[in-house]
């Protein structure tokens, strides 16, 4: 991930999601977007922009102090983000970001366990954000990577797993509930490993799946600094 201020991938198992870096052979596997080499001052993104941060992990044993778990109850529902849901694969060392199963009811009272990591800034504007991602195929959860300042300010892509040949791509209304939303058909999210591309620059948001440009976005691009966060939820 390239930022303005300051990668990584996942799986799922019964509801869950993975994540892992881009030094990883894992990644290294499936990453399609170029590099973005330093050049002693910048990153420099190809055809998108020079970025002055960058966050890479390597090894998800050891938690990056450039990432948090979520520990709260809140949005996107009343769910409970839970740290204990967020874990490390042992077969290949990804990040897998887990809703447990049965959970037959979920309530105010009662919030469904999920799980979230975010960057432990809050102050990032702009970014060439990259994940490699497996989803689950079970109905009722959402798997997600995205920017968020407030609701109103926020370019998400999100895959509904009970439907995973298609990820949808947002920008949320600057003003209210006519937020810009178009989806395309993808490879089976759930089959393989697939990167998911966010470049969020002045004025523009390109979303991206393996490497296509699948989406662009000039409206209700986000104007205020927050986080790049990636969950599980229902």
């Amino acid at each position: 991930m390239h930022l303005s201020k300051s990668a990584l991938s996942w799986v799922t198992g019964i509801t869950s999601l993975i994540a892992t870096s881009d030094a990883t052979p894992l990644e290294k596997r499936v990453t399609t977007s170029p590099a973005a080499p330093f050049d002693g001052c910048l990153y420099q993104v190809s055809k998108v922009g020079a970025f002055n941060s960058r966050i890479a992990v390597t090894n998800w044993n050891k938690f990056p102090f450039t990432l948090k778990a979520t520990d709260r109850t809140g949005g996107p529902a009343r769910v409970r983000w839970n740290p204990a849901n967020v874990g490390v694969d042992a077969n290949d060392g990804s990040l897998t970001l887990t809703v447990p199963g049965g959970q037959a009811t979920c309530s105010d009272d009662s919030p469904c366990g999920s799980a979230q990591i975010t960057t432990a800034y809050d102050d990032i504007m702009y970014g060439s954000m990259r994940t490699v991602a497996k989803t689950p195929n079970v109905w009722g959860t959402v798997s997600a990577m995205f920017f968020y300042s407030d609701d109103n300010n926020e370019a998400d892509i999100e895959i509904q797993t009970g439907n995973t040949t298609y990820a949808h791509f947002t920008n949320q209304d600057w003003y209210g509930d006519n937020a810009l939303s178009n989806s395309s058909i993808v490879a089976d999210t759930s089959a393989a490993y697939h990167e998911y591309r966010i470049d969020w620059v002045p004025g523009r948001t390109d979303y991206y799946v393996d490497g296509k440009l699948l989406q662009t976005y000039t409206k209700f691009v986000p104007r205020t600094s927050g986080y790049w966060m990636w969950n599980s939820w229902t």
